[in-house]
């Protein structure tokens, strides 16, 4: 595989990966709410539960946990500041 020498050609590349990488994640999260039927099961769901959907592993269950566990404490934050 051949580098490229323009730094803007490298920069396309990795614009392009991150958006198929996000499409992708997109495509997952769409697959998991579908599979619980809404947003808010999906939060109440254990790590076991979300490692039950197709094409969900550990991993990414794990990082669904989180990442749902720092929206609702950034909501709480926003709520206490907004007074």
């Amino acid at each position: 595989m051949a580098t490229s020498a323009c730094p803007r050609a490298r920069s396309r590349a990795s614009a392009s990966c991150l958006l198929c990488w996000r499409g992708r994640l997109q495509q997952e999260l769409v697959c998991v709410v579908a599979d619980f039927g809404s947003l808010d099961t999906v939060v109440r769901a254990s790590q076991r539960d979300l490692e039950a959907v197709d094409g969900v592993g550990a991993v990414r269950a794990r990082e669904i946990r989180e990442g749902l566990r720092r929206l609702q404490e950034q909501n709480l934050v926003d709520r206490y500041l907004n007074l």
